[in-house]
């Protein structure tokens, strides 16, 4: 286990649920839905796999979909994992990492995964996996950041976090670049034999919106604060309300570029 695999398995024993927080009621500008269901929606009549499920929110929403067998979650996070058995306890849930999936051969028809796969390490063999676990004509869909839009309430959030930075404990690089990137995407699917010349790439904006409170509780559940002591998070939230032209309007706009990537096996 590397630096980074060691920090997220501490950040989300603190913070489990974290991301269902940040993401839950965001809505994408394009298709008016959240970034949980713009993978659930793919999902008809599949054999599922979720790929870092969290706490389970995503398999939730699968579960509710006309599928050929009940959805699977697999997360390296124990704390994650007890999280989604306490709020769903009928759960299909196995701890694993991506890099080693626990999984048989050709076990599903479409494997998902919900701002997970960017963090991941050994991209390679993350693919590798995938492209394993896999039918022949399975696909692969994951949605994965793309950072603030100019200008936007979510850029001033990240301009204020450059100025409280700390010196004693730096957050670790987490993911590789290539996990982020058109480019990169390309290169790992696009020159994968299982998945070559099959991949498609669409670019929403999401909108995470709503009065300061709002804004703050899902901006702070960024890797970044990790380290801050609760004094230093409460100096953060005192700059980044400051920087704000009305931080008691009743619907502050706050905007994040995401990325669906689907890759088709075949």
């Amino acid at each position: 286990m590397d630096h980074a695999e060691a920090f997220l398995l501490d950040f989300h024993r603190r913070h489990p649920g974290c991301t269902r927080v940040a993401f839950e009621s965001g809505k994408s500008l394009e298709a008016g839905i959240s970034s949980y269901e713009l993978l659930s929606s793919l999902a008809t009549d599949d054999s599922v796999l979720d790929l870092g499920c969290g706490d389970g929110h995503l398999l939730s929403l699968l579960e509710t979909r006309p599928l050929s067998s009940r959805p699977i979650g697999v997360d390296f996070s124990p704390n994650e994992l007890a999280a989604a058995r306490r709020e769903h306890p009928n759960m299909l849930l196995a701890q694993g990492r991506a890099q080693n999936l626990p999984f048989a051969t050709g076990s599903f028809s479409l494997a998902l995964s919900h701002f997970a796969f960017h963090l991941m390490s050994d991209l390679d063999v993350v693919v590798d996996e995938l492209a394993r676990v896999l039918t022949p004509s399975g696909r692969f869909a994951a949605v994965i950041g793309g950072g603030p839009k100019v200008g936007d309430t979510f850029e001033t959030f990240l301009d204020v976090l450059k100025t409280h930075t700390r010196a004693e404990k730096q957050v670790p690089s987490i993911g590789e670049r290539r996990g982020r990137t058109e480019e990169g995407l390309s290169q790992l699917f696009g020159a994968h034999p299982a998945f070559r010349d099959q991949l498609e790439i669409r670019d929403h904006y999401v909108d995470f919106g709503g009065s300061f409170d709002e804004v703050w509780t899902r901006l702070s559940t960024v890797y970044d604060l990790m380290y801050f002591t609760t004094e230093e998070i409460t100096e953060v939230r005192e700059s980044f309300r400051k920087r704000l032209e009305d931080d008691r309007a009743s619907h502050i706009p706050c905007t994040m570029a995401i990325r669906r990537v689907i890759a088709q096996r075949g």
